[in-house]
């Protein structure tokens, strides 16, 4: 019987005929493919890492330090989620992130983890706290402080950056 029902009515008409429940969970299914491509911390550092610029394949597993094909596994992830997009080059296959929405993803998702996790908060004073990674000042940032200029080199913290609406060269 359905099968000559659905033959008969058109796909919008059967989509009418949903209840409220079924395209909620619809929905909300869609939703949740970004939050289990989230769902991984290396896929978070991947995406801030993609935040600055475009990157390689190679690139990405040289700075996460972890196997090609892990890295890789991430980046598949993440693209079936449509965050990030690549480009080929040859034999190299380039990613970067699918908009300036998806940094700002990653922002709003530090925010909260920082607003509502202690365990984040103190991570974050031991970071600061420790010597070994803060970033030294060239000799330019100091004569441009001198000259009344804020400026540091910056190493994390892109996707604020551009969240906030601030320019960066690539």
């Amino acid at each position: 019987m359905c099968a000559v029902w659905c033959r008969i009515i058109p796909m919008t008409t059967r989509m009418k005929r949903m209840n409220s429940r079924t395209i909620k969970d619809l929905l909300y299914d869609q939703v949740s493919r970004i939050g289990k491509a989230l769902s991984s911390p290396k896929r978070l550092e991947l995406l801030e890492m993609l935040a600055q610029c475009e990157k390689s394949v190679e690139t990405l597993t040289a700075e996460l330090s972890i196997d090609i094909k892990l890295t890789s596994a991430h980046l598949k992830a993440l693209r079936d989620a449509n965050l990030v997009q690549t480009r080929r080059e040859g034999k190299y296959v380039f990613y970067s992130l699918t908009g300036p929405d998806v940094a700002q993803l990653g922002v709003a998702l530090r925010a909260v983890a920082e607003e509502h996790l202690v365990e984040m908060r103190l991570a974050l004073q031991q970071r600061v706290a420790d010597p070994a990674h803060l970033v030294q000042t060239s000799r330019a940032d100091m004569l441009a402080q001198a000259r009344g200029y804020h400026a540091q080199k910056s190493t994390d913290g892109v996707g604020e950056w551009l969240a906030a609406g601030l320019p960066v060269e690539r």
